[in-house]
């Protein structure tokens, strides 16, 4: 509903209203009361022009040519998509939208008699046709709790089976005590660390390690050495490197490191802290 018709309608359901009261009642659209008091004025001299409100002293009205307006593009705009979602046959796949134009006629309609004797004649369902809406949605919700069931088990049934998963942490002191952790539980005498040239080249000098097709094996025992460094190269520039922890692989950015593989060994790997 634009703002013109919204303040068209609270006029024709509250007649005598004043500019205070319609002002208070559209402010909270509005990022300012001077933005409300500026939209508020614009619409009341365009409702003004177009004959659809007379000011009385102080107090607004809505003109009959505003009544047969409202009652319209209530017919038009609402109860014209009602009909047309519950003929379809297929009103339970769109039961979010059903719902909410039901409520917005209910709560417009209770609000106005010349709505409500509008929506009433209107209509072209009835209220078994909603009954029976209601009957599919509730065999729709009890057919996808019964899949939701079945999904759980399956994700289950995948971990049992050691298919692959990932999570990921911060890149920080945390992360390296679980890796530290893990390359102890899975009883590991070495790694493979993998990153572009230039950043593999630095860390073999300074670890005084070969590097072979951009990545280094190092012994499970300078593990901590190696996420230190990574930890200090955050600092200085941007990088993305792979650290392979058999039967798991590390894939660590400057923020975040990303633990990938069985879900097992993903599980108690990335969850392992000092």
């Amino acid at each position: 509903m634009t703002a013109k018709n919204s303040i068209l309608l609270i006029i024709k359901q509250s007649p005598g209203i004043d500019y205070n009261a319609l002002l208070n009642r559209v402010s909270a659209n509005y990022s300012s009361v001077n933005s409300a008091r500026a939209a508020l004025s614009r619409a009341l001299k365009d409702l003004s022009i177009f004959g659809l409100v007379v000011r009385r002293n102080k107090s607004f009205f809505a003109t009959d040519k505003a009544v047969i307006l409202v009652n319209q593009e209530m017919k038009n705009k609402l109860i014209l998509k009602l009909n047309k979602t519950i003929n379809s046959g297929q009103a339970e796949h769109s039961v979010d939208s059903v719902v909410q134009q039901l409520q917005t006629m209910l709560e417009r309609a209770k609000q106005d008699k010349d709505l409500l004797k509008a929506a009433k004649g209107s209509t072209d369902f009835y209220i078994s046709d909603l009954a029976l809406v209601g009957e599919k949605v509730e065999s729709q919700a009890k057919h996808l709790e019964y899949m939701s069931k079945v999904f759980r088990e399956q994700i289950e049934a995948l971990k049992e089976l050691g298919f692959n998963d990932i999570e990921r942490r911060p890149f920080d002191e945390g992360a390296s005590k679980s890796i530290e952790k893990a390359v102890e539980a899975f009883g590991l005498s070495e790694v493979v660390f993998k990153s572009d040239e230039e950043l593999v080249s630095r860390i073999a000098s300074e670890f005084s390690l070969k590097a072979k097709n951009k990545s280094i094996s190092f012994p499970a025992s300078t593990v901590s050495q190696l996420i230190s460094r990574l930890l200090a190269e955050r600092n200085k520039s941007k990088f993305f490197a792979d650290l392979y922890l058999s039967p798991i692989k590390l894939k660590i950015s400057n923020d975040f490191v990303y633990f990938i593989g069985p879900f097992y060994a993903v599980n108690d790997a990335a969850r392992k802290n000092g």
